[in-house]
């Protein structure tokens, strides 16, 4: 496959042999990361079929929930430490002595 970039396999000295790669996607079908799964190690040939590529696209969808989840996450924490920092500043306002 022309599209497979070797330099990996030359830098570390390791043979990949088969991969399947697919992406991540948010809840809106937006791509937001890529997965890879490299050098199957059973079944026939020792390469990757339609019902690996279908089993790992299931196993990425909730890929792509955590990691909406997770960014959710640092949105709710940011916004609040920026709140505590605003709660400061009004209180520190408030006792000013002049």
């Amino acid at each position: 496959d022309p599209r497979f970039n070797a330099e990996v396999d030359l830098i570390t000295g390791y043979k990949t042999q088969s991969i399947l790669c697919l992406p991540i996607k948010n809840h809106k079908e937006e791509v937001v990361g890529v997965a890879q799964a490299i050098n199957k190690k059973c079944g026939e040939d020792k390469v990757f079929t339609e019902q690996d590529e279908k089993d790992f696209s299931s196993y990425l969808a909730f890929s792509g929930i955590v990691l909406h989840n997770a960014q959710l996450y640092e949105t709710s924490q940011l916004e609040n430490r920026r709140n505590q920092a605003q709660a400061c500043t009004v209180f520190i306002a408030d006792q000013d002595p002049m």
